[in-house]
């Protein structure tokens, strides 16, 4: 099976396979003919409702200029040869999953893309190789958080991290303020708590994680007194913490934008191949400048305008 199989059910892709001479001789003894052979033309975008049922949609200028995007961002990186430990990742085919929160039909909550190399482990992501070069990373520092601060003040993404510090919470690991503010992003009071136990009690939560959270535990004397630093630290966007799902999904669907707008500008004006996972950023070592020019100088099309978007 491919190297980066899990049975992980969270993780589990499907799986990608290229035709090879023996299966085009069966189909020749079957009388299948080229003519035969219908191909139906694959979509980059699915939305599904909370009972993860697709969902019907109508073509919107937002949806068109996804479909062109992706598609162009395919085709680019599919001309490219991208491999890992000598085998090959192509074709890749990136699909945005979007959720219908709402039921609005509507995209505007999530849209991250998918693609099977993605559930391989960070440190296995280290072993891609793009047209024979090695690859380096990049993400934004404090991602989702600075796209919250960048919307809602207009305080450019690029200091967000170091002007305000949003997870600079005294005495708490950066992983457990980083967590606690995804989860006061996607929950309510309600089950802010429960959200924060399922993601530490998680089997493959990596010990140093659990660790990091129990000292805090100890350190500031339960899981409330730890959100209300957050919070207190993080109070200019207050006002969308602890609001549910939908607000934390839409900001999710600004970040998928900005990620794959990046993405989009350097494949096809920059002549830079770019893989990414959610929020990072994968490139050949050659092209590690230009990558970190990208990140902070893609701006965004009207299509992506957000009802949170200072004017």
């Amino acid at each position: 099976g491919d190297k980066w199989y899990t049975k992980d059910k969270e993780e589990i892709k499907l799986s990608v396979f290229k035709a090879n001479e023996k299966l085009l001789d069966l189909a020749d003894s079957l009388g299948i003919q080229e003519d035969d052979i219908e191909e139906t033309r694959q979509s980059y975008m699915e939305l599904k409702n909370s009972r993860k049922s697709y969902v019907d949609y109508e073509t919107t200028p937002y949806v068109e200029l996804i479909q062109q995007r992706m598609l162009e961002i395919c085709t680019y990186l599919n001309s490219q040869t991208i491999t890992y430990e000598g085998e090959s990742l192509t074709p890749i085919h990136l699909v945005r999953k979007y959720q219908d929160y709402d039921n609005s039909k509507e995209f505007k909550f999530g849209g991250r893309a998918y693609a099977p190399y993605m559930s391989l482990p960070s440190e296995e992501r280290k072993k891609i190789k793009i047209n024979g070069q090695a690859t380096k990373s990049h993400d934004f520092s404090a991602s989702l958080t600075s796209i919250v601060y960048n919307q809602m003040h207009g305080i450019p993404r690029q200091d967000v991290s170091t002007k305000i510090q949003p997870y600079d919470v005294l005495g708490l690991d950066r992983s457990v303020v980083k967590q606690y503010m995804n989860t006061l992003l996607n929950s309510t009071k309600t089950n802010f708590s429960g959200g924060i136990m399922n993601y530490y009690n998680h089997p493959k939560r990596k010990q140093k994680e659990v660790d990091a959270h129990n000292h805090a535990l100890n350190s500031y004397g339960g899981i409330n007194k730890i959100r209300d630093a957050v919070i207190e630290l993080n109070q200019p966007i207050e006002n969308v913490l602890l609001k549910g799902k939908q607000v934390g999904g839409h900001f999710s669907w600004i970040e998928a934008n900005l990620v794959h707008e990046i993405q989009h500008y350097g494949c096809i004006n920059w002549d830079v191949p770019i893989l990414t996972v959610y929020d990072e950023f994968i490139v050949p070592e050659e092209n590690n400048d230009a990558m970190e020019e990208l990140l902070f100088t893609v701006g965004m099309p009207d299509e992506y305008t957000s009802p949170y978007t200072k004017k």
